[in-house]
């Protein structure tokens, strides 16, 4: 009939400490800044995979959580930056030492969560850029 494949991998983020030249303490879990990263408390990645024969379908979700924005103050309606997952499929066929594939990225077409940032109006850290996004792929194994 097939064989169908889970796979979880999640991490939640306790603390991370950034320390200045004078040995000041900056907690960055929960956070997101253009300039240090994004430090959300929860990221997540989840895929099932089914194969028979020669083909494979591949479903990924990828989530990556909320945090607040360290580029306003505190009062900031913005600061908020909400979560947001991202879905992907993949499909390839093998047979011998070739195999193709053919797969969307960011299949929903999601953009990454408003922030008030530069003239970005958002992060480029561990947020989805190129929107939806179709792939293809030979190769061949030696």
């Amino acid at each position: 009939m097939g064989t169908i494949g889970l796979t979880f991998s999640g991490n939640h983020l306790l603390n991370f400490n950034e320390f200045d030249q004078e040995r000041n303490k900056t907690e960055l879990a929960g956070t997101i800044a253009g300039l240090t990263g994004n430090y959300a408390k929860w990221k997540w990645y989840q895929s099932t995979t089914f194969s028979r024969g020669g083909f494979t379908f591949n479903n990924i979700v990828r989530f990556v959580g909320d945090a607040e924005s360290q580029e306003v103050g505190p009062e900031d309606p913005y600061r908020r930056v909400h979560a947001v997952s991202y879905w992907d499929v993949e499909g390839s066929y093998s047979w011998d030492a070739y195999t193709v594939s053919l797969g969307v990225s960011n299949l929903l077409d999601k953009d990454p969560p408003f922030m008030q940032e530069g003239s970005q109006n958002a992060s480029t850290e561990g947020y989805d850029f190129l929107g939806r996004f179709v792939f293809g792929r030979i190769s061949y194994k030696i």
